[in-house]
């Protein structure tokens, strides 16, 4: 928002600059032709300025465009503000009993902009922390508001729930739209390296799984009631991703390795108290599934194997490049320790030297046989 009103600022100040650079122009002007002007140091009788609005329709559009935004921006904010007041106690409600510390005790919502509203709960078992972001149409800058409209982007929530590592088996699981796997795989390295698409007859048929073992797949669309509330006509719930990789593929063995499940759950159309209690039901099942995964999910032996073979394929080159690091701060070390040597020999008195130096020579010569009797 500063960077925009910065910009409109820029403007009116060019603005004002022309007006006063034209009212000076049409300051009247001395008349050489009338005897002793030169030297009148009073007024002089001229054309009179006249004020004439055709002279100042640029400046005039960029008065009125400023005024126009900041209308849409305090009248779409303000409208934001009432979508997020009728949410707010659904999902303050569902938390508060969830958790024992939710924000900061008094206030839920963190305002990132009008539009983009940050929240968070901790203090819960089978879990550490829960980070929500309510991503809302931009109304408050009319661009966006129709980049929104174009892309038809719906105003959600998105949860992502940092997992217990220790509860929660190593496994990778998504349930998301049809339309957008492709878009997910090509943006997470987890999705793309580990796991592939498949259907399910309780899934709608706009949605699609996302898995990297079948030992998973019936018992979370199924048996923890997932398929009953990602419905595209019925639900609010439009994706869930669990994961024990990272999104982006590290460039170090030793990452962060974090377990998280990520929901995202479209928002009611406001005034619809039906859609309200179901947005709650459906916070409510996102936290519910945390346990399911957490207590009911068992891996075969034959899996677990499989799926760190898959890892271990996946990470390869970094543990290639991890080896090629130590074995060059090897071979730095060596060769500063022989610095030293050198150094220290070069410091001793003349025969002192000369038998370090034999001594030095001698002991790398017995290297040098070692390694050719184990080659």
């Amino acid at each position: 928002m500063s960077s925009k009103l910065n910009f409109f600022a820029v403007f009116v100040l060019k603005a004002a600059l022309t007006f006063a650079e034209e009212l000076q122009a049409a300051e009247p002007q001395v008349d050489s032709k009338i005897p002793g002007s030169e030297n009148q140091t009073g007024p002089v009788s001229g054309t009179p300025f006249e004020f004439k609005m055709e002279n100042y329709k640029t400046e005039f559009l960029i008065v009125l465009g400023i005024f126009i935004y900041l209308q849409a921006y305090f009248y779409g904010s303000s409208q934001n503000v009432k979508i997020l007041r009728k949410i707010e106690p659904y999902i303050k409600e569902v938390l508060a009993e969830q958790f024992t510390e939710v924000g900061d005790g008094k206030v839920l919502f963190e305002a990132d902009s009008p539009s983009d509203i940050l929240f968070w709960a901790s203090g819960r078992r089978n879990c550490k922390a829960l980070q929500g972001h309510i991503q809302l149409k931009t109304r408050q800058d009319l661009i966006g508001l129709a980049n929104d409209f174009l892309a038809s982007n719906d105003e959600q929530v998105s949860l992502e729930i940092i997992l217990d590592n220790a509860k929660v088996p190593d496994f990778i699981f998504g349930v998301v739209q049809k339309s957008k796997a492709k878009m997910l795989s090509k943006d997470r390295f987890d999705i793309e390296a580990f796991t592939k698409q498949v259907s399910h007859e309780k899934l709608d048929q706009k949605f699609v799984a996302l898995t990297e073992t079948n030992d998973t797949v019936e018992s979370i669309i199924v048996n923890s009631g997932l398929c009953e509330y990602i419905d595209n006509k019925n639900g609010l719930l439009t994706s869930v991703v669990i994961s024990d990789q990272p999104e982006t593929k590290p460039d170090r063995l030793d990452f962060s390795k974090t377990k998280r499940l990520l929901a995202t759950i479209k928002l009611p159309k406001t005034g619809d108290l039906k859609g309200y209690a179901l947005f709650k039901e459906t916070v409510g099942f996102v936290l519910h599934l945390v346990d399911f995964i957490s207590n009911s999910i068992t891996l075969r032996s034959e899996t677990v194997k499989k799926l760190q073979k898959a890892r271990e394929g996946a990470y390869r080159d970094l543990v290639r490049r991890e080896e090629k690091r130590k074995q060059e701060e090897l071979s730095k070390a060596l060769a500063e320790k022989k610095k030293i040597e050198a150094e220290s020999i070069q410091r001793l008195p003349v025969d002192q030297r000369r038998k370090a130096e034999e001594k030095l020579k001698a002991k790398q010569n017995k290297k040098s046989r070692n390694r050719v009797v184990r080659s």
